[in-house]
């Protein structure tokens, strides 16, 4: 494994990924993959059309002024519009409370089908931290190397940690 380093928190990924990050509107986010991730193909790139093909783990720290506005002021609402909107093909493997990085929130995994991209893993971990900023971390894997993927984000989730 190795470590990446952002502005306003670490976490350790494989060491055959790529990564590429960036900060916007006081928001940082940081992506992961097997693939290499330019700024340019990140915009408008369809995450769940990508992993298809390639794992890809995002981290988003969303300032408190902007939760609202990305519709994660209530992480609970926002974890279950997720899994309600999930349809009967998607299995929902795990769906409990979790920290990432000591702020506490929720955490579902998932498998299964989605429309027009196939047989996918979702590792998806929401928190709030004290100061109403939120944390997000979400892992999506193709089918051919789903459960290893899903251990890679497990292990990524674990290892993240906030800088003070």
């Amino acid at each position: 494994m190795q470590t990446f380093e952002g502005s306003t928190f670490t976490i350790e990924y494989p060491k055959e990924w790529q990564q590429n990050s960036m900060d916007f509107f006081g928001m940082t986010m940081a992506f992961f993959s097997t693939r290499q991730l330019s700024m340019e193909d990140l915009q408008g790139m369809d995450f769940q059309t990508m992993a298809a093909e390639d794992p890809i783990a995002i981290v988003m720290l969303v300032p408190a002024e902007m939760t609202s506005d990305m519709g994660f002021e209530d992480i609970d609402q926002a974890l279950d519009e997720v899994v309600s909107a999930q349809d009967e093909n998607v299995e929902i493997v795990k769906q409990e409370d979790t920290s990432l990085g000591g702020a506490k929130g929720k955490l579902v995994i998932a498998k299964g089908d989605i429309p027009d991209v196939g047989s996918v893993g979702l590792h998806l971990a929401i928190a709030k931290r004290d100061d109403n900023s939120v944390v997000v971390l979400m892992g999506i894997s193709p089918e051919k190397s789903r459960d290893q993927n899903l251990k890679i984000f497990e292990y990524m989730h674990k290892s993240f940690k906030f800088k003070e």
